[in-house]
């Protein structure tokens, strides 16, 4: 088993990853640094010099979420290879590309985006983010505004709930018969994506928020629009809605993608972090140095 010089290596990402470095410094580990988007102090978290080494000198990788977010000089595909089986690996929304050599080799790994918990704390810092960024980008309140929720999943739940907690009128919009009645109980007006275009030609929508990552908002609903509709799309890219309709319509819709890191990055990274120490030593406990734990 190789020495590692450092406990965690924190590579890419957004703010996230920077409050996360910070915290698990605070807890008394050896941390070190690669291509953050802030840069730490040197003397306090070490630089790396290239992805082999970010890969390499630590026993935990701490990789962006999504793992996609961030262009190393190796290509995800091929992280393995400089991985052992003495490491684990964290990272969120992990490509196969990356799972099927890691798993042959008995690298673990750990994909932030399968844990429940964490996965549902996120759609708290979403749901806050959007509703963050509508109130920044509009000339109106929040506070009474007629709003459109597509989809009621996770996200869209925690997000209509919001709406409703600020005495917005929300309807929400939804495929799944379960979910429609399960949204019926929390806010006023529920309809199905079939009755969608009746809805938007007898109604005026000052904020649309959509959460479903597929093609479900495009020219024939935009055109029923007011030109002072707000559209704010918190879906996977590319989103739901037809960004490009929108724009020749002159109607404001924007894909806003990674909310947590950037209107919530410490409370998201305290979430990481409790996930992450939960997985390295469940039974230990987290004020620890992990040399202190062998």
């Amino acid at each position: 088993m190789k020495t590692r010089i450092f406990d965690f290596t924190i590579m890419g990402g957004d703010q996230r990853q920077v409050w996360l470095a910070r915290l698990l410094a605070d807890r008394g580990f050896r941390i070190c640094q690669y291509e953050l988007p802030e840069g730490l102090p040197k003397d306090q978290y070490p630089l790396c010099s290239c992805t082999e080494e970010a890969l390499t000198c630590s026993s935990f990788i701490l990789a962006p979420l999504p793992l996609s977010s961030h262009i190393f000089s190796i290509p995800v595909s091929e992280f393995s290879s400089f991985l052992s089986e003495d490491q684990i690996f964290f990272a969120g929304k992990i490509p196969s590309c990356f799972r099927d050599p890691t798993t042959k080799q008995g690298i673990p790994f750990f994909d932030y985006m399968e844990d429940e918990s964490l996965t549902l704390y996120n759609t708290i810092a979403t749901a806050e983010g959007v509703v963050t960024l509508a109130a920044l980008n509009s000339p109106r309140n929040l506070h009474k505004s007629q709003c459109l929720v597509l989809g009621y999943g996770k996200c869209g739940r925690r997000l209509a709930a919001l709406l409703t907690g600020m005495f917005c009128h929300v309807t929400v919009c939804a495929r799944n018969p379960a979910a429609l009645t399960e949204a019926s109980l929390s806010v006023p007006q529920v309809i199905d994506f079939s009755s969608l275009p009746d809805a938007l030609e007898h109604a005026t929508f000052d904020f649309i928020f959509n959460t479903i990552p597929a093609p479900v908002f495009g020219k024939a609903c935009l055109r029923l629009l007011n030109s002072q509709t707000a559209i704010f799309d918190i879906a996977s890219a590319p989103g739901g809605i037809d960004f490009a309709s929108a724009a020749q319509l002159g109607i404001s819709a924007r894909l806003c993608p990674g909310l947590p890191g950037k209107y919530a990055p410490l409370s998201s990274a305290q979430a990481m972090e409790k996930m992450i120490l939960s997985h390295i030593a469940p039974s230990v406990p987290q004020n620890k140095k992990i040399s202190e734990r062998k």
